[in-house]
């Protein structure tokens, strides 16, 4: 298992600095806006005392919600097509695509995030294991235009043989970009300079920690490949098998 996860880590940390300024031109033109809303949410709407804390963390969330599937859609477009030695389209084209796809995958994002949540507020591990089980299912709207449902009982089911491959490559990446996030933000207080620097912070780790999105990615391509394998050595056999009837 750990040779398989060296190399699949190396690869998309690979990916992600060879292709790093597609990236920022895919993520930021959604991600920059939405950070700086948040931010201005935070410091102009919460009252002193933090009583509407809630609420003005609530509508942070729903935006964030609804934006997200924008940009990740249009990412994986581009993985899929720099992958597999497609042409690489404009940012534009692929908002344009990611448009087609944001009422399914904000549906299938919905029924994960609730899922997830309500398997963390059972002593967390059954939301471990949902958020490691519904790494494939954004591929699956996305790439194969499988509908939410559909997409979440795939990726339920096509997951079970990596668990504890995605488990540790996930870890691995979140808490490397968690500790290092950790420990910038603590350079800088609350003055404006801290303000400031926790928006660049934001946007930048926002941007790296698509780092997980192209590690997932290479497990599904994995799969795939895998289960194309599988299938035609059944197919090779059952061939052999009429030849010897």
């Amino acid at each position: 298992m750990f040779q398989d996860l060296n190399r699949l880590l190396k690869d998309s940390f690979e990916f992600f600095f060879a292709n790093f300024t597609v990236i920022l031109s895919l993520i930021l033109p959604v991600l920059l806006p939405v950070t700086i809303f948040g931010l201005f949410a935070e410091q102009a709407w919460i009252v002193e005392d933090n009583s509407n804390a809630a609420q003005v963390y609530a509508s942070i969330a729903f935006v964030n919600a609804l934006t997200y599937p924008l940009y990740h859609a249009a990412l994986i477009r581009f993985m899929h097509d720099r992958i597999n030695g497609h042409q690489i389209a404009g940012a534009g084209a692929y908002y344009f695509s990611a448009l087609r796809l944001w009422l399914p995958l904000l549906i299938l994002n919905l029924m994960i995030g609730f899922s997830i949540l309500a398997g963390l507020l059972l002593l967390i591990i059954p939301g471990l294991i949902l958020m490691v089980r519904m790494t494939f299912a954004e591929f699956y709207c996305v790439l194969e235009q499988k509908k939410p449902v559909t997409a979440f009982k795939l990726s339920w089911q096509d997951t079970k043989a990596d668990f504890w491959l995605i488990l540790t490559g996930a870890g691995v990446i979140y808490m490397t970009l968690f500790t290092l996030e950790s420990g910038l933000s603590m350079l800088f207080g609350d003055n404006t300079l801290g303000v400031v620097m926790d928006a660049v912070l934001r946007v930048f780790f926002g941007v790296c920690y698509t780092l997980f999105t192209i590690f997932a990615y290479r497990m599904y391509v994995r799969h795939v490949q895998l289960s194309q394998d599988n299938d035609q050595e059944r197919d090779d056999d059952s061939r052999r098998e009429d030849d010897q009837d």
